[in-house]
């Protein structure tokens, strides 16, 4: 039985990455120039239940994966991306990122899988090139972020606590508190571009396979006053506040750019009839779901419920 690396494992490779890299590495075109750290200096990572994804820095590509412009000293600026390293097996990834190679779907950041891109010597288990997705780093807030700065706690504690847990519902509440006022109609925005992104997922052929608050990225956050950024906050909730007033509630008609992240769990044509490996996160995920239950149809659940919480 393979043995697949930990955390542990990926953190010591990308804390010196020289050599051990086959596409990335220095001296490629699109190679790493920097992996991000943390606070301690370690590489900084995001933890799941199957993988742990890693941000890193490299020259900026230009369309369709050219070179970028440089400036005038002829460097070319950086941009983030991401790096997702797996602790445990997932036999439909090839399929998956094959078919998101091949058809290029719009709701979906750029992304792709890169096999036997990373040599990872594991404390345990023989040292081996192991598969990485990669892809581009896009900027926003997830939803349940979003819902939380939008002044969500203070309206419904309740509510809150349960999108997007006591704690962060706790924290978010007392920093982003005087966003109260604009809350309803930024929710309302929310709401019509949820809306908007499940009529574009109901047209595609694929399904997400695990549609959560978490793995949906909110573009517009900054305008929004959603991001984070305090001055950039007062100033994009101001100009969405004008909008409304200006055009009534029909401003919200449009609601609001949204794309997927996290596409392990999806189901695609070419894995029906198999069954899945990955059952999306309970509290969004239909209970009556089984791993025989992998089709089309296996975000109707988590739309649902979502619609509602968007609704409270």
């Amino acid at each position: 039985m393979t043995i697949y690396p930990t955390i542990s494992d990926y953190v010591a490779t990308l804390e010196n990455p020289t050599g051990v890299f086959r596409t990335l590495g220095e001296g490629c075109p699109d190679g790493i120039v920097a992996v991000e750290r943390d606070l301690y200096g370690a590489p900084a990572l995001r933890a799941g239940n199957s993988a742990a994804v890693f941000t890193y820095l490299r020259a900026a590509s230009g369309e369709n994966g050219s070179r970028g412009p440089s400036d005038k000293s002829g460097v070319r600026p950086l941009e983030r991306r991401f790096l997702k390293c797996y602790i445990r097996p997932n036999p439909h990834l090839h399929t998956i990122y094959d078919y998101i190679q091949r058809t290029r779907p719009e709701l979906l950041r750029e992304v792709r899988l890169l096999r036997a891109e990373l040599f990872v010597m594991p404390l345990a288990g023989q040292a081996r090139w192991v598969d990485v997705v990669e892809g581009a780093w896009k900027d926003g807030v997830t939803l349940d972020v979003a819902l939380a700065r939008a002044g969500f706690p203070e309206r419904s504690g309740a509510h809150a606590s349960r999108a997007v847990g006591p704690s962060k519902a706790a924290k978010v509440s007392g920093a982003w508190g005087s966003f109260e006022s604009s809350g309803s109609a930024t929710r309302r925005r929310l709401a019509a571009g949820f809306e908007r992104l499940c009529e574009a997922l109901r047209a595609e052929e694929w399904a997400h396979g695990d549609l959560k608050p978490e793995n949906i990225v909110v573009h517009e956050a900054v305008r929004m006053g959603l991001s984070g950024d305090r001055e950039a906050g007062r100033a994009g909730r101001g100009a969405a506040d004008s909008d409304c007033e200006r055009t009534g509630d029909d401003s919200v008609a449009d609601g609001v750019r949204m794309s997927l992240v996290d596409c392990d769990a999806m189901w695609v044509p070419e894995l029906a009839g198999q069954l899945a490996v990955e059952l999306g996160t309970p509290g969004f995920r239909d209970p009556a779901r089984t791993p025989d239950r992998f089709d089309k149809s296996i975000d109707d659940y988590a739309i649902a419920a979502i619609r509602d919480l968007l609704r409270a």
